[in-house]
């Protein structure tokens, strides 16, 4: 008689599974109510992972609707331990829900869908990874654990997949209940210039501080996410630029998928897993894959995995797939609660008068299997290494056996067969431990997160790479990208000389005479002129316009051009890449090129007879013993001063224009043209034009610099006024300040450059630097 102790702790048992039963069965409940508030809000990943769990009651009540029917028409006795016997299986799966629900589900009530969606994503992902990192228990019902965890993460990452999958394939990211990790700014428009930087918001992926990383564990799930999350939103942003242009159906045309994202997933999951266990069938005598694969079973069967469907239409996959075989081979008769040997139990049977005939054996043997197998919808065996070695000890033990029934006079034969038989079994004993432990070292270097990664990441890189490429083609063919950015060089940059020359040439001449000049009207007539006979398909995409800064920038006669930008119309979507920003850098930079063609111009036109009008009369009062003024003593110094100055503005013009400009062009180029995707044309376009923007010394860490070579140039244009002023005008301490201030910025630039090359800090300014020690 069972004591009350006994059955209080059987009973208690019994009930905990069954609260944890009820508990899911009201999350399900109030999910799947169409009447319930708790319903109205619920997001989508929630309710995948409430239809998950009802597929999964559904088989838990069959398997007890099984045990009812067994027990009602009184097949054989039934015992409290022959029901906790064949419903232990269920436990260790029912204990791994209620830690999903109370970790997942409880904590966020009230929060936001997108938290309560991540959350649960990540818990089950975690879940997920802590069974599987239990490599050392790779037993069948640790297998199935982690089968049973493995189909309930890819059931609830389906709304996720899909949203992905709707993203990049349509350009529509279908997220009715906010839950998605990504979200899109309805007040941006894909015309807008913030649409590439403003349109989407990520909601923050970094790992959460230890107070919250306590209570949310959603960074788990967004982990698997993070390496593929960028190429996500770049292909989310490139199909519905593709969609406003009206050219979607390119996409379409290219990638010609027959599958879903999600179906390819879990396609990809069951491959991986046939191929393991193709690997694995060699020792497992015919044991090979079926369609219950993809959680972890594997099914003795003859028909090739691949002629079984991962889930057919019109039918659901079943959850569990169990089995009452042991890892040792014993099976266990849950009607009488005995156990046998499923190996050996034909050959016993047949050796013992007191049993049931083999014939009669056999049948209810089959009888027994067919009433679980109709309480149970499918079945899985142990592991493949383990059946062998299971088989073994049935093996063993026939032999036992049969000795013992041997006459004792037989010992000598006895003795003799059973040490060549044991050397025969330590030998297959020894390769099957070798085995396994191959097996598990191999499970151990692929964990169940690496497995998830190479089944879903090249299933949306192959989409994302088809988006992004067919983007940059119709960019680069249909909308002449390549042909905007040269055009940007060819003006911004003075790489059109021919027109440019024109353009500055005539506008420096009025700054050097005093005319009026700063009038919007007349410089546009200036670069439309120099523009009409070379470039003229750039006239109606250039303007010149003229700003009102700060009277600090004016101090110096060189910064007079710094009011005056160039404004560039771009079509849509090529305002995307040359956007404003990059159109202010390349503004800075055509101020600085201007400050130094200016400083070029206004040396190259002086000439000996401006300096000196009188220079032939003056030669006759020579020879006839004239005086000499103070002003023609004062030449030979105003001439020497004339060369150096213009060494360093022909060393300075040479370096930006060549080793600057030219050398970052042909980077530039290069890099374009390996480019395959929007966001690397975008990042490669604004290194270059930050490159080039640094380069020009016009970085607040080269200030210092940058202020010295503004007074030489600025010395350039004070030495052409005083040079047209004549060398009547010219005084000998105007002169002096003069060099004073060319040898002090002189001096500081050959030193600091000299010493910064040497350090290889910035090795482009190694030429310049060397020009101005010679």
């Amino acid at each position: 008689m069972m004591k009350k102790e006994c059955m209080t702790n059987l009973l208690n048992k019994f009930a905990h599974y069954g609260t944890i039963v009820q508990r899911l069965q009201l999350f399900i409940a109030s999910i799947q109510s169409p009447d319930g508030s708790a319903g109205q809000a619920a997001c989508l990943t929630y309710e995948s992972f409430a239809a998950a769990l009802g597929q999964y009651m559904g088989e838990l009540r069959a398997e007890v609707t099984a045990i009812e029917r067994q027990v009602i028409q009184q097949d054989g006795s039934c015992t409290l331990s022959s029901l906790l016997l064949r419903l232990a299986p269920w436990w260790s799966e029912l204990d791994t829900l209620d830690s999903i629900y109370t970790s997942a589900i409880v904590p966020c009530v009230g929060a936001e869908n997108w938290l309560k969606a991540s959350h649960l994503f990540g818990v089950v992902y975690k879940t997920l990874e802590d069974v599987d990192a239990l490599g050392m228990l790779r037993d069948s019902l640790h297998q199935q654990l982690v089968a049973f965890c493995l189909w309930l993460f890819t059931e609830t990452s389906r709304p996720y997949v899909g949203m992905i999958d709707s993203w990049i394939s349509t350009g529509d990211l279908q997220d009715p209940c906010s839950e998605f990790i990504i979200q899109r700014n309805d007040q941006v428009s894909p015309k807008d210039d913030r649409f590439w930087l403003e349109a989407f918001t990520v909601y923050s992926c970094n790992m959460p501080n230890q107070q919250q990383q306590q209570q949310y564990s959603w960074y788990h799930g967004a982990a698997l996410l993070e390496p593929i999350l960028k190429q996500v939103i770049l292909a989310g942003k490139s199909v519905e630029l593709l969609e406003c242009m009206g050219r979607s159906s390119d996409v379409l045309h290219q990638g010609a998928y027959k599958q879903s994202i999600f179906a390819e997933f879990k396609s990809a999951i069951e491959v991986m897993y046939n191929k393991s266990c193709e690997d694995e069938g060699a020792l497992g005598r015919g044991v090979n894959c079926k369609d219950g694969d993809l959680i972890g079973s594997a099914a003795i069967s003859g028909t090739p995995p691949e002629t079984e469907p991962l889930s057919k239409a019109g039918e659901v996959v079943s959850v569990r797939q169990k089995s009452a075989s042991c890892q040792d081979g014993v099976t266990f008769d849950l009607a009488a609660g005995e156990a046998t040997n499923s190996s050996a139990s034909g050959v016993m049977e047949g050796s013992q008068p007191s049993q049931l005939s083999p014939e009669n054996s056999l049948s209810a043997s089959d009888d027994k299997t067919d009433r679980v197998s109709a309480a149970r919808t499918s079945s899985s065996q142990p592991p493949l290494i383990e059946g062998v070695a299971g088989s073994a000890v049935a093996v063993q033990r026939v032999v036992e056996t049969d000795h013992q029934l041997r006459d004792p006079a037989e010992s000598l034969l006895k003795q003799n067969f059973d040490k060549v038989f044991r050397s025969r079994l330590r030998s297959q004993q020894s390769r099957i431990d070798r085995t396994r432990h191959a097996r598990r070292r191999h499970c151990s270097l692929q964990p169940v997160g690496v497995v998830l990664q190479q089944a879903l990441y090249p299933c949306i890189r192959e989409r994302c790479q088809t988006v992004s490429k067919t983007l940059v083609d119709i960019l680069k063919t249909d909308f002449n990208l390549l042909s905007y950015l040269s055009s940007i060089r060819k003006l911004f940059l003075l790489q059109a000389g021919d027109a440019m020359y024109d353009f500055y040439s005539e506008l420096f001449k009025k700054m050097n005479a005093g005319e009026t000049w700063r009038n919007v009207s007349l410089l546009n007539m200036l670069l439309h002129e120099s523009l009409c006979q070379h470039h003229p398909e750039e006239i109606p995409r250039v303007t010149v316009s003229l700003e009102n800064k700060s009277s600090q920038q004016g101090v110096l006669p060189i910064h007079a051009l710094n009011d005056m930008q160039l404004i560039y119309q771009l079509p849509w979507p090529v305002d995307v890449v040359i956007h404003s920003g990059c159109q202010k850098i390349y503004n800075l930079v055509f101020s600085f090129l201007l400050q130094i063609k200016r400083a070029k111009y206004s040396l190259d036109c002086l000439h000996f007879v401006d300096l000196d009008p009188s220079q032939s009369s003056s030669s006759d009062n020579k020879s006839a013993g004239g005086v000499v003024t103070a002003g023609q003593l004062l030449q030979p110094r105003l001439v020497l001063f004339r060369m150096k100055l213009m060494h360093f503005v022909n060393s300075l013009h040479t370096y930006v224009m060549t080793r600057i400009l030219h050398s970052s062009e042909l980077e530039f180029d290069e890099e374009l043209q390996e480019a395959d995707d929007l966001e690397r044309i975008m990042a490669i376009h604004n290194t270059y034009a930050r490159r080039i923007y640094e380069r020009c010394l016009l970085h607040e860490k080269m200030s210092v610099v940058k202020e010295a070579v503004t007074r030489l140039l600025n010395l350039a244009l004070v030495l052409h006024s005083r040079w047209m002023d004549g060398l009547e005008k010219l005084s000998r301490s105007s002169l002096a300040d003069m060099e004073v201030e060319f040898e002090r910025c002189h001096v500081f630039l050959s030193s600091f450059l000299s010493s910064v090359v040497r350090r290889g800090s910035f090795v482009h300014l190694e030429s310049f630097a060397a020009s101005l020690a010679s």
